[in-house]
């Protein structure tokens, strides 16, 4: 007889769960991952007067965990939730609520510091948190708001190593160590026919009259180039293979399209074809992260901003 992991009663010969255990358990997850993402949308902002030091977001955390703890401890008694999946579960929901709160709005060092000590007060490694999709977000946000709005993304950019020799008034920002290049190619076929009508010039022979209506079909395909690793600085784009190596400046891009997990592309030029880059197992805020960081600085002011000498 097999006992139930969920109430541990009897569940019956060869088999480890009840029906009713193991849907209560999953509803009781559910609640607590919508409280925790609750909790990081509404509740982890500091306010204004503040003490900036680590110790302080620290308290901060630690005390608005306290006043939700005893709730999800309701809940995970209520439903019989197991530790492990209750800790999937805040981990599930933290998850929700940061990449929530980051793609709505540029995510200051203030507030990515009260989520990330959230996360730590509540159990949770930033060795598994790494590996979430709102992790992803957050870093990308908060990577956007030291461009966008603080002006120096030297604090935040902090990639170490890479493989690209750059200009001396240039900021490495962020690098993707597996991406795909490839660029767009157009297959073009014609399909139709004489549209005019038929008249017998001889027994069997048949003259056709008209003109050809032909339609033309154009067919955008994306070949395959290359695999490497993709640097965006503050003012170029790097790509490089194993083939294939080169620099993009921005101020000599067209347009931009975003991807859901890369960017698209077209350099100023006649005879340029789209280009794309994808990367590998890409977060679902990667293809945002991508189109905003590259527009902006395509822009002139921003070129300007971020095209003056390094100070020592």
């Amino acid at each position: 007889m097999g006992v139930c992991r969920y109430c541990g009663q009897s569940a019956g010969w060869f088999r480890d769960v009840h029906e009713s255990c193991a849907a209560s358990a999953r509803e009781g997850c559910e609640k607590v991952s919508s409280v925790i993402t609750s909790t990081v949308v509404e509740k982890l902002t500091p306010p204004p007067e503040h003490l900036d030091n680590n110790d302080w977001y620290l308290s901060f955390a630690t005390q608005v965990w306290s006043e939700v703890k005893p709730i999800l401890d309701q809940v995970a008694s209520q439903h019989k939730i197991p530790a492990d999946d209750f800790h999937q579960a805040i981990a599930r929901g933290w998850s929700v609520g940061a990449e929530t709160v980051s793609l709505k709005e540029l995510l200051c060092p203030d507030r990515l510091a009260a989520m990330s000590n959230f996360y730590r007060v509540m159990g949770l490694t930033q060795q598994e948190m790494c590996d979430t999709d709102g992790y992803a977000a957050m870093c990308y946000s908060v990577l956007l708001w030291s461009l966008m709005v603080y002006g120096d993304p030297t604090p935040i950019a902090n990639i170490g190593e890479h493989p690209f020799n750059l200009m001396s008034d240039e900021i490495p920002l962020i690098l993707f160590d597996r991406v795909v290049y490839s660029v767009e190619t157009v297959n073009r076929s014609y399909q139709g026919g004489y549209g005019g009508a038929s008249v017998q010039v001889a027994r069997g022979v048949y003259y056709h009259f008209g003109g050809f209506k032909g339609e033309r079909i154009d067919t955008a395909t994306l070949k395959q180039i290359d695999g490497g690793a993709m640097l965006f600085t503050t003012k170029n784009l790097y790509f490089g293979g194993a083939h294939t190596t080169f620099r993009i400046s921005y101020e000599h891009v067209l347009s931009f399209r975003p991807y859901p997990d890369g960017i698209e592309v077209f350099r100023d030029n006649a005879s340029s074809k789209p280009e794309v880059f994808t990367v590998v197992n890409a977060r679902p805020s990667c293809g945002w992260f991508l189109f905003n960081l590259t527009h902006f600085l395509a822009q002139p002011e921003t070129r300007a901003l971020y095209g003056k000498p390094r100070k020592a």
